[in-house]
């Protein structure tokens, strides 16, 4: 994979069924900027103090909050405009 022409930045929010520490480290190694966090709640609070992510990988079956509502969240704060979303 090439580098990234600039850092870009990738939020990896899981809640922890999967190992995400894999992908975040594989991402970091590639050039990216990556922040690993745990919940749906912390994802909100993330992004409401630093709104400039590029990307993220959202788990889609956490508690309170799953991936699509995190989504949703993000884009009614205009935060990932023009997100490509892979299931």
């Amino acid at each position: 994979m090439s580098k990234p022409s600039a850092m870009k930045t990738i939020l990896i929010v899981d809640h922890g069924e999967h190992d995400p520490s894999v992908s975040a480290r594989e991402l970091h190694e590639e050039g990216y900027t990556t922040h690993l966090l745990s919940s749906g709640v912390k994802a909100l609070q993330f992004v409401n103090k630093y709104p400039h992510v590029n990307a993220s990988i959202l788990d889609i079956k956490m508690a309170p909050l799953d991936g699509i509502q995190i989504l949703a969240q993000f884009r009614a704060k205009s935060i990932l405009q023009g997100e490509r979303r892979i299931w």
